[in-house]
């Protein structure tokens, strides 16, 4: 019988929606010949190849873990592999420690072939202990490489690195204090952050704690989290759930009177809430076709996690990025959608119907004719605010009055009045309102122009 020993460095786990059950009898168990007897990372293709990771060598099988092939021969001094993943067509990128005589303990990334051949390696470090444990490619196609690196006078300090899709670096950075802190796991969040998942010495509340760490794309923290007791807690891996928490797998002492046991541990982390509010009253005052007022988010909240941004729509369209804008609604209905994130990289939308109507101008207002040119009629639209003497009357552009169509007292209203030019000859015409107001305290007399077309 074949049987697999396995120092776990990593682990996968799957959830399914419906129960499932599975065999205490594995399918088949493999003790290869792979170096230094521990498995550092164990992954598979989608292709259904398994590759592995081990002290000083990479194998692959493409038979269910039957048969292990070494296809680390084209890559020079590899030693410790702790995380392989998959790329396009097969290919493999690798990260890695190499703690021996010929690089002095650099962290290694290295980009293969589906055979293993390698096509490029870069080193990383100085002159001190520094190791790679996870690497992941991220959805631009850079990478980022988290591990340890040591700093005199420090000890170990959490260190992530990111490259180009080349292995060119782009930037480097460490992160703890002086007990010694050191990276899993890394996960790139929706806005193109990091999530970290390490273990620290320097802060928390034990020996060891969960530490996990948040940094926006440039490396630049923006929060940290600490989970355990008294004594050693540590995750090795986490994986984000179908509700958006992150399961851990470790192991635990402060929870087993001191013993190491296997530990599993879920955090389920607050959502963000889109709140929009407006006291605006959205009337179309002036008669343009539009209302603008005030909008209103902040108050989405998240009551773990501080709101970094807001996105607000209408008719798919961006009209503003702030917690508070000043926007320009249409006349008519209106679905004003407000997307917030937090720093964490969750998002939530709410949407909020407007309407904005047409409201009773507050001046007096004259419109353009319609239709215009118009032959031999056209309908003239004004509006008074208020009760007062009004006047509609046509001229030619001699200046001499052609017929006046209104002459009287008004109330405050929306008014339209027909001319019938039938028996005028074609040209340019001139129709001018003039409003004497009746009230004492209103301003004096308003007068308006506008020109207009009759074409025979």
């Amino acid at each position: 019988m074949k049987r697999l020993i396995i120092r776990l460095f990593s682990i996968l786990l799957f959830f399914t929606s419906n129960s499932e059950t599975f065999s205490q009898q594995p399918d088949w168990e493999l003790t290869p010949n792979m170096g230094g007897g521990w498995i550092g990372t164990l992954v598979a293709g989608s292709d259904g190849i398994i590759y592995a990771g081990v002290a000083g060598a990479v194998f692959m099988s493409d038979d269910d873990g039957n048969n292990w092939v070494d296809i680390s021969a084209g890559i020079s001094y590899l030693d410790s592999v702790f995380s392989i993943g998959v790329g396009p067509e097969g290919t493999l990128f690798v990260g890695m420690s190499s703690l021996n005589k010929y690089t002095d303990g650099n962290g290694w990334l290295i980009r293969t072939d589906n055979n293993g051949d390698s096509l490029w390696t870069r080193t990383f470090g100085d002159t001190l202990t520094d190791s790679f444990h996870p690497v992941k490619e991220l959805s631009n196609g850079d990478f980022i490489i988290g591990g340890f690196s040591q700093k005199p006078g420090k000890g170990d300090e959490a260190w992530l690195v990111r490259t180009d899709d080349y292995g060119n670096l782009l930037w480097e950075k460490t992160y703890g204090g002086i007990g010694g802190d050191r990276v899993y796991d890394i996960e790139e969040t929706k806005d193109g952050g990091i999530i970290v998942l390490a273990w620290t010495r320097s802060f928390g509340s034990g020996e060891h704690d969960i530490w996990l760490l948040r940094t926006d794309a440039n490396g630049d923290s923006l929060w940290s989290k600490f989970y355990g007791g008294e004594l050693s807690d540590v995750a090795f891996s986490f994986h984000r759930t179908h509700d958006n928490g992150l399961i851990f797998s470790g192991f635990t002492k402060s929870y087993r009177n001191g013993q190491s046991d296997a530990w599993i541990l879920k955090i389920t982390p607050s959502l963000p809430v889109s709140e929009i509010i407006t006291k605006s009253e959205w009337i179309d005052i002036d008669r343009d076709g539009s209302s603008e007022g005030l909008l209103d988010g902040t108050e989405s909240y998240n009551p773990d996690y501080e709101i970094i941004s807001y996105i607000w729509t209408i008719h798919d369209s961006v009209i503003g990025t702030s917690a508070q804008i000043t926007a320009s609604l249409p006349v008519g209905l209106n679905q004003v959608n407000l997307t917030v994130s937090d720093e964490n990289g969750f998002a939530s939308s709410s949407t909020k119907e407007i309407t904005v109507v047409l409201g009773k101008s507050k001046k007096i207002f004259l419109h353009q004719n319609f239709p215009n040119p118009f032959n031999p009629a056209t309908l003239i639209k004004y509006e008074i605010p208020y009760e007062a003497k009004v006047e509609i009357t046509i001229y030619n552009l001699l200046g001499e009055r052609v017929v006046t169509l209104v002459s009287g007292l008004q109330k405050a209203g929306d008014y339209k009045v027909t001319w019938n030019a039938i028996n005028m000859a074609s040209g340019v015409y001139v129709y001018r309102l003039r409003a004497i107001p009746t009230s004492v305290g209103r301003a004096g007399d308003f007068v308006r122009t506008r020109k207009m077309v009759l074409l025979k």
